[in-house]
């Protein structure tokens, strides 16, 4: 079927899964969680812009807080499996942020530190998350960076 196509010669400029992580997390553990530590937790776990976005929903409405906590959380851990790390150096819990874009998607924001890191091996990474009364759940893929031999 690819006689006369050489994709040899491109396949090393189609972005490949480098890695796939996912986190399944309790909402009534990260609220014990919260409920014991409050601010020292917060500041263990959320980025400057996820601690503000949370104030906002814990303030309107104090489970959707603790939901949008809990998402964070799952992100981040799932983020840290895509890249074969786990939450230890590089990776820390404040320096992988998941924030809203206008539309509403979540992406995933490193600080300058981890993104060097990360632009060495991978290319992008895509984050998804969902989350009920009892349960929240994210997945993050990571492409492997593509080496340009045209």
């Amino acid at each position: 079927m690819f006689n006369n196509f050489k994709i040899d010669k491109y396949i090393n400029n189609i972005p490949r899964i480098a890695g796939v992580g996912i986190d399944l997390l309790s909402v009534d553990r990260v609220r014990t969680l919260y409920q014991r530590y409050q601010k020292h937790f917060l500041k263990k776990m959320l980025g400057e812009e996820e601690l503000y976005v949370f104030q906002k929903r814990l303030n309107s409405n104090y489970e959707r807080g603790i939901r949008f906590l809990t998402t964070r959380i799952a992100s981040k851990e799932a983020f840290s499996k895509a890249v074969d790390t786990g939450i230890r150096y590089p990776v820390t819990w404040k320096n992988v942020q998941i924030i809203n874009s206008s539309k509403g998607s979540p992406k995933i924001i490193l600080s300058s530190d981890l993104d060097l890191w990360y632009r060495s091996t991978y290319e992008d990474a895509y984050v998804s998350i969902s989350d009920d009364i009892n349960l929240a759940l994210a997945i993050v893929i990571t492409d492997r960076k593509c080496k340009n031999v045209l």
